[in-house]
């Protein structure tokens, strides 16, 4: 197992973003084997690090659920703070029913996006140490 706390957004009810009919099991469930080569943006189940919270978010005001979670030992290595896993299980909720874009907003009330977007939003949020300690810290998480 990684020694490195990775993390993953679900909808409200384990709800996978990115793959909508996809539900993950309870906490401390591993998922079942995904079969085949693992692939970033692909075949896996990803997580991403604490650097890539900000820039994996889902997109939107819909409220989200922030897992951290524990990825089997078959993983790809990281790419662009995500990467792929044989298999994954929710070790605990960190925070529920918090929309992303809101808790950017709590976090950096100073944001400017730098493609000069009239309302700044996660995405906008570059993946710097200092930035993912300050949404760490937010969180109530240790930091890196």
């Amino acid at each position: 197992m990684s020694n490195e706390k990775r993390y993953k957004w679900l909808f409200p009810g384990r709800n996978a973003p990115f793959q909508e009919d996809f539900q993950y099991p309870e906490v401390g469930t591993w998922t079942e084997p995904v079969e085949g080569p693992l692939h970033h943006c692909g075949n896996g189940y990803h997580s991403c690090s604490a650097r890539g919270l900000s820039r994996w978010a889902p997109r939107n005001e819909a409220p989200c659920d922030l897992y951290e979670v524990e990825e089997s030992v078959e993983h790809l290595a990281d790419r662009q703070h995500k990467r792929p896993a044989r298999q994954l299980r929710l070790v605990r909720l960190v925070v529920a029913q918090l929309s992303p874009d809101t808790l950017m907003g709590a976090v950096f009330p100073d944001l400017r996006c730098p493609r000069g977007c009239p309302f700044p939003t996660i995405a906008c949020v570059p993946n710097s140490k200092k930035r993912a300690n300050m949404l760490l810290r937010y969180l109530g998480e240790d930091e890196l």
